[in-house]
């Protein structure tokens, strides 16, 4: 009598299912045989239980059906050495089930089965029985297992198709093939392989389901058979069909419904893993999700999530468990509104158009403009701006009053703008005052006329000379004050510039022969320095120079704080003369030489007319000279001559004759960059210098017209002038 197999080979240590036990011997005429659970307890089998056996390879392993762990002892044991008895193909032996008696909840571990009696022996009256245990060795073993706990799967639903990979989450899984420790999972009444990944996480793919649509008991075993009731359900659905989506874009705050049609969309799945999920195409940041609503079999909606830093394109999918999402990739964009401009406008309805900056909008979207509960068709639509025209006022040219104003970017949820779109008259301008100031500076304009107004919180004042826009502010209702701070120099063919006035920065007042501006301004000043003490003519090059009546035109050299200002004479439109003051105020720590902002003023100083540019004059004290080396040259010979100053005085590096491309700024002229430095050699004439260092200076000698030999020696009196006009009376 010998056991050779056990069917299962592992149990759990309660509740347990019953073990077939294959062996031979089983059947005896007059006794009952027994199993011995390790060093336990005996057990006698039910002789009626007791059936001939044919032993083949395959259906051995399938003596439990669907459980993969006989399986899994050959396979994947297989470097663990066999000690069970080699069984041949159709071999007859007996077969008998028994009750599991390691189900105490308490015994753990491996031990042996062995197949024998249970022999009684009567001893005398009075006294116990013996039983004497007859059993023969074998090497079968049976393991038990402490009942495994589930806490948690996820997800608890899947595609009927199957596939989805369920995460099994509990405590005492354990996988030992060795002894038949393998795990399974069991969806309603399909039973598929468990994957061990640790003794608190298993991991199963849901088997095919067709047709189910419903929620299935899931169980877990270690063996294939003795199931561990979890009280969790793995819910089954169709794979939805999914058509379209609308809208297709919404704002970056967020909240949009969007709605997603097909079919076969259930709601017998965790509604807490039923989302939509958005996915950036562009942005460097992780998907967001939202919660799904089902409606019905044909349209569920959920919200697009917001908190994007700007608009992009996006990806959206949807899941009913958490994990498996669709293939149908849907585009979704983000919109953002910046702003609107302008806010106000004409009643005449010839203000233009209303300007509405962002990113993300697109034509094909169905954007629309709503002014005064009116819907209309854009302008034009492009990535970062809608175009809404504005139409005349509903109360005529003289309406003033507030309607409201929105737009739609994607054809659905409007924007609205709070406080609207505010409607006025449109001002009209009959003079302005001064006629010219500087093309760069803060001159003051004064636009005279009727209907200024800036009572509402849309106003934004703004004004216009040519295409350079200042800001305006209002007076009263006949006078507005307008700063341009930077506007072009009119052209030479163009004497002035059209001047215009606006209550939203947008749409100006026609221009009139009154309302025509002159800017003035520097393009060069020549010499750019001088010696202190006045004897140097500034010559200014620019445009838009006039003379205005009963106002002298000005130079100023210095800052407004701390400045010298002197006549000046218009010699033409384009040049203007002055000449530099006597004296020039200097703080005590002042040392020369010393560069000073230098501007000009044509109009008078009520409307602030200095021009405000970056120009710089120089004033300097006159270098005296020591000597020159050589002290003498062949008479018509062009060579150097290297002039040094005296001691306590100095050269300095001189600036560039002309200004750099920025506007008005200038550089020092040093080295081989020209400058307006000069030499003059008495009656020989004069020559260009070159600064060296604060001691010398290096000049060219004139070429002389007269023939050489008219002049057997002579001397000639050496004077520099720094700025190439005013020389020095000292000579070398």
């Amino acid at each position: 009598m010998r056991v050779h197999r056990d069917a299962p080979m592992a149990q759990p240590n309660a509740n347990a299912s019953v073990t077939r036990f294959i062996g031979q011997g089983y059947r005896l005429r007059a006794r009952t045989p027994s199993i011995k659970w390790g060093l336990q307890t005996t057990e006698a089998m039910n002789i009626s239980s007791i059936k001939d056996y044919t032993y083949t390879h395959d259906s051995f392993l399938q003596i439990i059906p669907d459980s993969q762990a006989l399986k899994a002892y050959e396979i994947e044991a297989a470097k663990w050495p066999r000690v069970d008895t080699p069984l041949a193909e159709n071999q007859q032996l007996d077969r008998a089930d028994l009750d599991n008696k390691f189900n105490d909840g308490q015994i753990q571990g491996v031990a042996y089965i062995e197949a024998g009696l249970d022999e009684v022996l009567q001893r005398d009256a009075g006294q116990n029985p013996w039983i004497l245990y007859t059993y023969e060795p074998s090497s079968v073993e049976f393991y038990a297992y402490r009942v495994p706990n589930v806490l948690k799967i996820f997800p608890s639903a899947g595609f009927t198709k199957g596939g989805t990979l369920v995460e099994v989450l509990g405590t005492w899984f354990d996988y030992q093939p060795q002894y038949g420790i393998v795990p399974h999972c069991k969806f309603g009444n399909t039973i598929v392989r468990a994957h061990f990944d640790s003794s608190v996480r298993l991991v199963c793919a849901s088997p095919a389901s067709p047709g189910t649509n419903a929620r299935l008991d899931f169980e877990v075993s270690l063996n294939g058979i003795d199931w561990t009731y979890t009280n969790f359900t793995f819910a089954y659905f169709d794979e939805p069909t999914m058509t379209s989506i609308y809208p297709d874009m919404g704002s970056i705050e967020g909240g949009e419904m969007v709605y997603i049609t097909g079919d076969k969309f259930t709601n017998h799945t965790d509604p807490e893993y039923f989302k939509c999920r958005f996915s950036p195409t562009t942005l460097q940041l992780p998907p967001k999700e939202s919660q799904v609503e089902f409606i019905n079999t044909t349209t569920i909606r959920c919200p697009a999530p917001g908190g994007w830093p700007q608009g992009d394109d996006m990806v959206v999918q949807v899941t009913q468990n958490g994990v498996d999402w669709d293939e149908h990739h849907f585009d979704y964009s983000y919109y953002s509104v910046h702003r609107a401009f302008p806010r106000s406008g004409p009643s005449d309805g010839k203000g233009g158009v209303i300007v509405v900056s962002g990113e993300g909008f697109k034509p094909q979207a169905g954007p629309k403009c709503r002014i005064n509960g009116t819907e209309s068709t854009p302008l034009s639509v492009s990535h970062d701006t809608i175009r809404c025209a504005i139409p005349p006022a509903e109360g005529g040219k003289d309406y003033y009053g507030n309607v409201d104003f929105a737009i739609t970017p994607n054809g659905a949820s409007w924007y609205p703008f709070d406080g609207g779109f505010q409607y006025y008259e449109q001002p009209t301008v009959e003079d302005i005052d001064p006629k010219m100031g500087p093309s760069d500076g803060a001159g003051v304009i004064n636009f005279y006329g009727d209907n200024f107004r800036a009572d509402y919180p849309l106003a934004e004042l703004g004004c216009k000379i040519g295409t350079a826009k200042g800001k305006a502010h209002y007076v009263n209702e006949r006078q507005v004050k307008c700063v341009v701070e930077n506007m072009p120099l009119p052209a030479e063919d163009q004497d002035s510039l059209p001047a215009s006035v606006s209550l939203n920065s947008y749409s100006y007042t026609i221009p009139t022969e009154k309302t025509m501006f002159r800017p003035y301004g520097i393009r060069q000043l020549s010499p750019n320095s001088g010696p202190v003490g006045g004897v140097t003519t500034v010559i200014v090059q620019g445009q838009g120079f006039a003379d205005e009546p009963g106002i002298t035109p000005r130079c100023r050299f210095g800052t407004p704080a701390n400045y010298a200002i002197v006549e000046a004479e218009v010699l033409s439109y384009t040049r203007l003369a002055c000449r530099t003051p006597d004296f020039l105020p200097l703080t005590p720590s002042a040392a020369l030489p010393r560069d000073v902002p230098f501007s000009i003023a044509l109009s008078s100083d009520e409307f602030d007319p200095w021009t405000k540019t970056s120009h710089i004059f120089r004033f300097y004290d006159q270098p005296q000279l020591e000597s020159a080396h050589p002290g003498a040259l062949e008479v018509g010979r062009i060579g150097e001559v290297y002039v040094k100053a005296a001691e306590g005085s100095e050269f300095f590096e001189p600036l560039a004759l002309q200004p750099n491309a920025e506007k008005g700024t200038q550089t020092l002229g040093g080295g081989s960059s020209m400058s307006g430095m000069r030499c003059k050699f008495g009656r020989f004439g004069e020559a260009s210098a070159i600064y060296i260092n604060e001691t010398f200076i290096k000049c060219t000698t004139p070429p002389f017209d007269e023939g050489a030999d008219t002049i057997y020696k002579e001397s000639a009196p050496i004077s520099v002038a720094m700025n190439g006009v005013d020389f020095a009376d000292d000579q070398a």
